[in-house]
């Protein structure tokens, strides 16, 4: 997984965005308990790729939920958070640190969205 990760970060942005995308889809279609699973080993794998390729793929990963209907956008973020609570906290401030850059430069329309969608489920996790 982690080769297939690698090669992703290299491929040609319009690719990428391709398989990124059908990948979301996919899980943004599975049972809560599915997606979980799913994202845990995506997210495992993107945690062990240098922060160059990381980043390249949570940009990508980023302006996609942004495209997304707002029902599928939610549970990947929801699942994306929850599986948060597993995860050493020095790598969770690190991916949050590296979503905020990708958000940085998203279109303004795309950033509103993000931006919104972050806050909810911030508030979400606190209550």
């Amino acid at each position: 997984m982690e080769e297939m990760a690698k090669k992703m970060a290299d491929m040609p942005e319009d690719k990428r965005r391709a398989m990124m995308k059908e990948k979301m889809e996919m899980f943004a279609s599975m049972q809560e308990t599915q997606r979980k699973e799913s994202m845990r080993q995506m997210m495992n794998t993107m945690m062990t790729l240098p922060v160059d390729k990381m980043k390249i793929l949570v940009k990508t990963r980023i302006s996609l939920l942004a495209e997304l209907p707002e029902e599928k956008r939610e549970a990947l973020m929801m699942t994306h958070m929850s599986l948060h609570q597993e995860m050493p906290k020095e790598k969770v401030e690190m991916e949050k640190q590296i979503v905020m850059e990708a958000i940085a430069v998203l279109p303004d329309e795309h950033k509103k969205i993000m931006k919104a969608a972050i806050k909810k489920h911030k508030d979400a996790v606190k209550t």
